[in-house]
This record gives structure tokens, C-alpha cells and sequence, in this order.
């Protein structure tokens, strides 16, 4: 997982007028950039399209409204690593559980506080996204996958 992967993702979606596609843009960004999550062995990515997504897509619905977007995001990922750590072995082969980042709940004050940055310092399309990305990321790091024996993986 890259922050890249996802500011690219997010880049590709620009600007939309609707809800509904504002949410499948994210949802698109956000899958291209988790599918790329490893554990000492790479995560099943098409089954991120299943319960993960779908709690995902949830969790996102009324994010346009005033002051929304970053609560509705923080919910959204975290009720995302939740259905991952429920089939643990869906997503990464063997393994007996998942456990997410321990920073999940600070997503919401990371890109409200980018997110000021951004407009205050008219940045650019791509480096706003980037910069998203990359608070968002830093807070998806020290999720594990627990596999036999046991072994803790880092999820990256």
C-alpha cells in the first residue's frame, strides 16, 4: 500500500456532482490502493469488493453533507478493516486474524487538518490529493495478520 496508489485514485475522480459518485470514485481509489496491501504474502484483492466495500459504501453515505466528509472517511475505514478482521482468511490465506491500526480513530482530525491546508495554500489538484493520501496512509499502518504457529505480519 502506497499512499501514491491512493492520491492517484483520487486524482482520477475529480470533481463530481453527486453523491453517488463521489462514493464510487472513492470506493474505486480506495480498493486500488488497499488491493495492493501485503502480509509477507499479497492480500486477495477481489474480495475486498465483497463485505469490506460493502460496509465501506455504508459508512460513506451522507459524506457530502456540511462538515461530513472526514468522519464520514474515518467511519468508512474503520468499518472496513472490521469486515476484514471478520474472515480474516478471505483476505490473506491462513490467516487466523487480523487485527486493524491502532491510529484509525485519528483519521478524521489527520485530513481535516490537510484539508484546511490544502484549500488555505490553493495547492494543486495533485499534491492536495497527495497529501490526503498520505494522512489517511499514516494511519493505516500497524494493521497485523495473524497466521499459524502464531506468526504476526505487518499488514503493508
Amino acid at each position: 500500500m502506497l499512499p501514491k496508489d491512493l492520491a492517484d485514485g483520487l486524482v482520477a475522480i475529480g470533481f463530481k456532482n453527486t453523491e453517488p459518485e463521489a462514493l464510487e470514485g472513492w470506493m474505486l481509489a480506495w480498493l486500488q490502493y488497499f488491493g495492493m496491501a501485503s502480509a509477507g504474502i499479497p492480500i486477495v484483492a477481489p474480495a475486498l469488493a465483497g463485505p469490506p466495500a460493502q460496509t465501506m459504501r455504508a459508512a460513506l453515505v451522507g459524506m457530502s453533507a456540511p462538515d461530513a466528509g472526514p468522519l464520514a472517511i474515518q467511519k468508512a475505514i474503520i468499518a472496513f478493516w472490521a469486515a476484514l478482521s471478520a474472515a480474516p482468511v478471505a483476505f490473506f490465506p491462513l490467516a487466523t486474524a487480523i487485527t486493524p491500526p491502532p491510529t484509525l480513530s485519528k483519521i478524521s482530525a489527520d485530513i481535516t487538518e490537510v484539508a484546511l491546508a490544502n484549500t488555505s495554500g490553493n495547492v494543486p489538484a495533485p499534491a492536495a490529493c497527495l497529501a490526503f493520501a498520505t494522512a489517511i496512509h499514516s494511519c493505516n499502518q500497524g494493521g497485523t495478520a495473524t497466521f499459524p504457529g502464531p506468526v504476526v505480519t505487518p499488514i503493508i
